[in-house]
């Protein structure tokens, strides 16, 4: 390990309490490189992503140390995080933004090198993430897959970039395909989604209805529920969070979209470190003047999670197949 340590550190001053983790060798002066996440509620980014960073930033960089805070979901906690980075030396920022927007003006004069993390930041220096056409493409491919005639399509806020760009991918498979949209919403949160989705239903004959996200899923499905639905239609989503997983094999969610997380985790390192060291590192495309590096992902529906999120160790069997869906997943030869 080269003289690394490990240790669980507190967040940065004023922030509370939360989990965090530094690495690094014993250098009097190390070089801080911070990586802010958005929460640790799915496990995905404290268990997949922030140990692929660790593990690379170890490997490559003698110097540096790493610290890595989540902001529990809130906007405003991150932005702190940015601005007290700063302030404690950091020599570069990686971040996987909460709500990029909310981050615009954070980001925007804190006067060291930033490297946006799954989700796009203006005025970056390096974007590495998911390809959100990609994306939309595979989501589009399961709906004509599952036969479907009338969709509703919610998707994300049209003030983020590549929720265009997945809407719009979504929107060119299913003209391709002659699958009639009957209604679309673009959602800035999963509260705009149960009122709309519920009217539109009893409006309207549909089975299937595209969730750009797993979250927006989940609130499709909650507002089908409560509109008294028993036979849920297709539904789609993307992230692979654990509670969506689990409906895919409850059958109550057709797809998820699973990123290439640890892959991603590890390219941000990379640039990360060259961006400290200047020396040389991959290139990506160029994309609104950001060097850009987009991942491909991989459908997942029933039939594929063992060749998905469990061969990538993405989630495991013991937590995927809890409480209710026990049954279901002894079924499927999950356990």
């Amino acid at each position: 390990m080269r003289g690394i340590r490990r240790l669980i550190a507190s967040a940065l001053a004023g922030l509370g309490v939360t989990l965090g983790a530094v690495v690094g060798c014993a250098s009097p002066d190390p070089v801080r490189i911070v990586l802010l996440v958005p929460d640790d509620d799915d496990q995905r980014w404290l268990r997949v992503d922030a140990p692929a960073f660790i593990d690379l930033v170890e490997a490559t960089c003698d110097g540096c140390v790493v610290t890595v805070s989540d902001a529990g979901g809130d906007p405003a906690v991150q932005a702190t995080q940015v601005a007290e980075a700063a302030a404690a030396g950091a020599g570069v920022l990686v971040i996987a933004a909460v709500d990029p927007a909310a981050l615009t003006e954070a980001v925007a004069d804190v006067g060291i090198p930033i490297i946006s993390f799954s989700r796009r930041l203006p005025g970056v220096r390096h974007h590495v993430g998911t390809d959100p056409v990609v994306v939309g493409e595979l989501q589009g491919e399961a709906l004509v897959a599952a036969d479907a005639e009338r969709v509703l399509l919610v998707h994300g806020p049209a003030s983020d970039p590549e929720a265009v760009q997945q809407r719009d991918a979504v929107r060119e498979v299913l003209a391709r395909a002659g699958v009639e949209i009957v209604g679309e919403l673009e959602a800035g949160s999963p509260g705009q989604v149960s009122e709309w989705v519920a009217s539109r239903w009893a409006e309207r004959r549909v089975d299937a209805i595209h969730a750009a996200d797993d979250v927006l899923a989940a609130a499709v499905i909650d507002a089908l529920r409560a509109a008294g639905v028993r036979r849920l239609p297709v539904v789609t989503g993307a992230g692979a969070e654990l509670d969506a997983v689990r409906r895919i094999v409850a059958g109550e969610q057709t797809m998820t979209v699973l990123p290439a997380a640890a892959a991603e985790a590890e390219r941000a390192a990379e640039l990360a470190v060259a961006t400290l060291t200047r020396e040389s590192a991959p290139v990506g495309q160029e994309v609104s003047g950001v060097d850009t590096h987009l991942f491909e992902p991989r459908a997942v529906t029933v039939g594929s999670l063992a060749d998905t999120v469990l061969r990538s160790r993405f989630l495991g069997v013991a937590e995927i197949c809890e409480g209710d869906v026990a049954r279901r997943c002894t079924e499927l030869g999950l356990r």
